[in-house]
């Protein structure tokens, strides 16, 4: 898929002491690794932390208009899908962000929590992106629990 996809910039997650079995040869300079693992306390050992969230968000905010960040993590689902919100909602509101976010996902995401509070945290949306994602996908299913006949 990274062909068909043909990123310019890459964020990688990773699981700790996993091997990474993802894309490789990009420039160090557009090839960001995180790794955390998918756990609901953030306080827990290796768990993702705020210093993770602003590290992503400037390493995206530095990425030219015209380029095209491709987000991994092992299944896409989770963690990856938790990181793709967080970073819509630094773009547009809360609510707009869950709702486009399965557009961009290749599986029905399941925002991970714990990296959602942490990017609320981050952005000072005050909640307001775990509640979106609360209201938008059915935690733990993998599934997206439609609100209303538009969406």
């Amino acid at each position: 898929m990274i062909d068909a996809i043909a990123p310019t910039h890459i964020l990688s997650i990773t699981l700790p002491g996993r091997s990474y079995l993802g894309p490789t040869g990009f420039p160090s300079d557009r090839h960001l690794f995180v790794s955390f693992d998918d756990v609901d306390d953030v306080a827990a050992s290796n768990g993702p932390d705020e210093d993770m969230v602003r590290r992503i968000l400037d390493f995206a905010r530095a990425i030219p208009a015209d380029g095209k960040l491709l987000i991994h993590g092992l299944l896409g689902v989770r963690r990856s899908a938790a990181v793709a919100l967080g970073l819509l909602a630094d773009r547009l509101p809360p609510e707009e962000a869950a709702q486009v976010l399965t557009r961009f996902c290749s599986q029905p995401p399941d925002p991970q929590p714990g990296v959602l509070a942490l990017f609320d945290g981050v952005l000072s949306l005050d909640g307001a992106l775990v509640a979106a994602s609360s209201n938008r996908f059915v935690q733990g299913r993998n599934a997206i629990r439609r609100r209303s006949a538009d969406v």
